[in-house]
């Protein structure tokens, strides 16, 4: 019998075997895989070694080192991201924050399919940029972070720690120095019984002692004591591994991390911190006991069976009428792993499950019509299998649930050379499951940092996501067992066949918009909400729609809807006023209301791109509302050519501001004479390259009088030139590199001075007032200018605590008649957060030149 803390352990180890597949392999459908994946799987196999990596965000990890270790060293390699990269930018799409961090999170998963190891996180939410180790702690308790950090290493149990930062400040990023800090740390407080006890007392996770600590010499060549090369050819891939890296790399397309495959010699250096196997050798794994025995602590007779049996399936593996050879020390490995609770036997069991899978010429599938069921809806399931090869075999199947009551009896049946068989199962979503979600995003987060479940879901703390609603799991009789997740299939006309995971959704989802907005104060007037209702029932469906606001608002009354049809969508218009004098900030929330029923309603919404794995994720329905004074620019029209994650334009419809929607190419040929201003988003010469053929239009439209105002942009609008005078992100003088570190204001609340209150640009329709720097999210701006040339006038000072006053976050040039302003403000935060001040400043911006109505 199986233990409590035992048996959340061994959970561990199987939610770690069932890896979520990527979009590439969902898309291409059953398949062994062919002879490079069969190649790859065989590495694995008789091999007993675990790195683990240990960095702050997605895309830090060195990709090149990891494709080393699995791909070349057939090493268990695993990468432990302190974050989710919830704080950075969104290239390719407008998530920000929590969706952000799940598309980042997808990302990760993709490279680690090609790269081969697998992927951690720690509770921390990832909170923007800091500079410094100091900063990072005001917002993260360290202890949390290092008890993630000893969790991760208690349950992966890696021989070396490779950690990619120093834990000092020349790494830059506060949140870097705290990953090196919690490496190093860890590496000591991971081996010690009385830290972190509660692990081995909730989670089975007994103290671990790391052989060796690393550090990466990437960014600093001097004292590096192992040297692994990169440009070795994979002969299964017909690419090296750093090829396969840089395609790796380059899957964190929301970070514009695209890298070249170069070809030829590369290496990668490590440099040793820590070692406890009192061993002079200089290779990794020297002095390392890379035995089946030692992670189980067998020795004497029982320790040589077990290094036998790793003898054995690694000739086997090399050997493919060896076959019967490793079923035999599977099966006499996997009862060790189960009476030893060992992960590493558990690892290698699965690794010889996937080689004889494999090497089966066996092909099954699982898969369903419905795409996204509601809570007391049957599933019909689909499982299929086919045998390809020349001699009979019985396959066991089973479904395996991700929520509880979902459980399927496991079914047997024998299936001849070239047989194909389906099976239906049905399955019932229990009446009181919850919407598909991921699991650390089911809790509000304590400031900077994710609540993880507790009870029976706590095994999942530091993996990527919970296991799929379903996913399959078959066995063969001649050895081998692979899971597949139950995907929800279908044909597109134009790309084929197309599949999709199975999500649990609301039998009625709701989308709320505006989803944030600024209120002028004043007297009340009334403000208009979009709700959109979309059922997914299979059944008929009848609810009563009304908005909760707060007490003395007046509302629209409740709507009643019927819905008959799954897919079915309803549109519905309310007004709002706000009672006399309202001030601060406020929610609006959608309640639906059926007999006896009342609850708030949510949304879904589906993080999906190409290069991912879809995921869903919830959004409640609600509307947070700022009222507060200000005045809006008077006469003249709005152009604005939309950036990256841009949802500015959204902000300012709220306001009442008729925007006009442009991009590069419709620039080209519209009459720009209609605008007095021309909102250029944040990052757009990069989103939408059209733009910069049409510069000399912006800049000519300034001339003749309008205003263009420019949010931040990166590398390419500067070392472009297309500010109409001198603008670079470098100093005066000073060479410039395709990766600049530019100047940035990082913490929110950094103090700021008004350089020229009697500019024209601070004058109004907005008095801007110390209240006004009040309540800002994530920062007060980035990518500001280093120098400038004499026409520019800097408007506002600002900085870090520590660091010398920057001038560069907003400028304003006279050009001709007109204006043009640059402005690495995070308006792009500020302004979707409703945040009063930076809104009140960004309409000034938008008045520049024109005539004032109101103050």
């Amino acid at each position: 019998m199986i233990g409590r803390p035992a048996a959340l352990a061994l959970l561990v180890g199987l939610l770690l075997a069932s890896r979520p597949s990527p979009a590439a392999a969902q898309q291409l459908g059953p398949s062994t895989g062919g002879m490079a994946a069969l190649d790859q799987a065989r590495r694995f196999v008789g091999q007993q070694k675990r790195v683990l990596m240990i960095a702050a965000h997605p895309d830090d990890e060195d990709t090149e080192l990891l494709t080393i270790l699995a791909r070349g060293l057939g090493a268990e390699a695993a990468y432990l991201s302190l974050t989710r990269g919830e704080g950075g930018q969104n290239l390719i799409g407008g998530e920000l924050g929590p969706a952000l961090g799940v598309l980042r999170s997808e990302e990760l998963l993709a490279a680690r399919a090609l790269d081969g190891a697998r992927q951690y996180f720690t509770r921390a939410y990832d909170f923007g940029f800091s500079k410094n180790l100091e900063d990072t702690w005001r917002f993260w308790p360290r202890d949390t972070v290092l008890k993630d950090v000893v969790r991760v290493i208690r349950t992966f149990r890696p021989q070396v720690v490779v950690s990619i930062f120093s834990g000092t400040p020349r790494d830059g990023h506060g949140q870097h120095q705290a990953a090196g800090w919690a490496a190093r740390e860890a590496f000591a407080a991971a081996a010690d019984p009385t830290r972190f006890p509660e692990l081995e007392r909730d989670l089975g996770l007994q103290p671990w002692r790391v052989a060796k600590l690393y550090q990466s010499a990437r960014f600093d060549t001097a004292g590096a004591s192992v040297v692994l090369e990169g440009g070795v050819l994979d002969p299964a891939v017909g690419q090296s591994y750093l090829q396969i890296a840089m395609r790796g790399r380059s899957l964190h397309r929301s970070q514009d991390m695209g890298a070249a495959q170069r070809i030829g010699p590369s290496a990668v250096r490590l440099r040793l911190l820590e070692d406890r196997t009192g061993t002079t050798g200089d290779g990794l794994f020297a002095g390392v006991d890379t035995t089946y025995a030692a992670p189980l602590g067998l020795g004497g007779v029982a320790g040589a069976e077990a290094n036998g049996l790793q003898t054995v399936a690694g000739r086997a593996v090399r050997e493919p009428m060896a076959r019967a050879d490793l079923v035999i020390a599977r099966d006499q490995l996997a009862r060790i792993a189960a009476a030893r609770q060992s992960p590493e036997a558990r690892d290698q069991v699965a690794r010889m499950d996937e080689v004889l899978f494999r090497s089966s010429a066996v092909l099954c599938d699982a898969t369903t019509s419905v795409e996204r069921p509601v809570p007391g809806q049957e599933v019909l399931v689909s499982l299929q299998c086919w045998n390809a090869s020349s001699r009979a075999v019985r396959v066991t199947t089973r479904l395996e649930a991700g929520i509880p009551g979902m459980t399927v009896a496991p079914r047997e049946r024998p299936l001849a050379p070239g047989e194909l068989f389906t099976d239906t199962v049905r399955v019932t979503v229990p009446t009181d499951a919850a919407p598909t979600a991921p699991y650390y995003l089911r809790a509000p987060r304590a400031g900077a940092i994710y609540t993880w479940p507790a009870g029976e879901d706590r095994a999942l703390g530091g993996l990527p996501f919970e296991p799929p609603v379903l996913q399959a799991a078959f066995e063969l009789s001649t050895g081998g067992a692979e899971r597949r997740e139950v995907v929800y299939r279908t044909v597109d006309q134009a790309v084929g066949e197309v599949r999709r995971p199975l999500s649990i959704v609301p039998p009625v989802s709701v989308t709320l918009q505006p989803g944030a907005g600024l209120w002028p104060a004043g007297p009340p007037r009334p403000h208009r909400f979009t709700v959109t209702l979309r059922h997914a029932a299979p059944e008929p469906t009848e609810v009563s729609v009304r908005l909760e606001v707060p007490q003395g608002w007046r509302v629209s009354p409740a709507q009643p809807v019927r819905f008959e049809q799954p897919g079915e969508e309803r549109v519905l218009q309310f007004t709002v006023t706000p009672a006399a004098r309202a001030m601060g900030r406020h929610a609006v929330l959608v309640a639906l209301d059926q007999p006896g029923v009342t609850r708030l309603a949510q949304g879904t919404a589906v993080v999906a791109y190409a290069h991912i794995h879809p995921r869903q994720v919830l959004t409640p329905a609600e509307a947070i509302i700022e009222i507060a004074p200000f005045g809006l620019p008077g006469g003249g029209a709005i152009a604005y050519v939309r950036g990256a994650a841009d949802r500015v334009p959204e902000a300012l419809d709220v306001l009442g501001l008729a925007v006009t929607p442009l991009t590069g190419t419709t620039l080209g040929r519209t009459d720009l004479s209609r605008f007095t201003t021309i909102v250029i988003g944040p990052r757009a010469y990069e989103t939408d390259p059209a733009l910069a053929g049409q510069n000399d239009r912006l800049v000519e439209f300034a001339r003749r009088g309008g205003t263009v105002l420019v949010q931040y942009q990166q590398e390419v609008y500067f070392r472009g030139g297309y500010a109409p005078y001198r603008l670079s992100l470098t100093a005066e003088g000073e060479e410039s590199t395709f990766r600049v570190r530019a100047p940035r204001v990082a913490e929110e609340d950094a103090p700021v001075t008004v350089l020229d209150p009697a500019h024209p640009a601070l004058r109004g329709p907005n008095r801007l007032q110390a209240g006004d720097w009040d309540g800002w999210v994530q920062e007060r701006g980035l990518y500001f200018a280093r120098s400038w040339g004499p026409e520019w006038t800097p408007l506002l000072e600002m900085n870090d605590r520590g660091e010398p006053p920057q001038r560069g976050g907003l400028l304003a040039a006279r050009v001709g008649r007109g204006w043009y302003v640059y402005s690495g403000v995070s308006f792009f935060r500020q302004l979707p957060a409703a945040v009063p001040g930076a809104t009140r400043l960004f309409l000034n911006l938008l008045a520049l030149g024109r005539p004032r109505a109101g103050v």
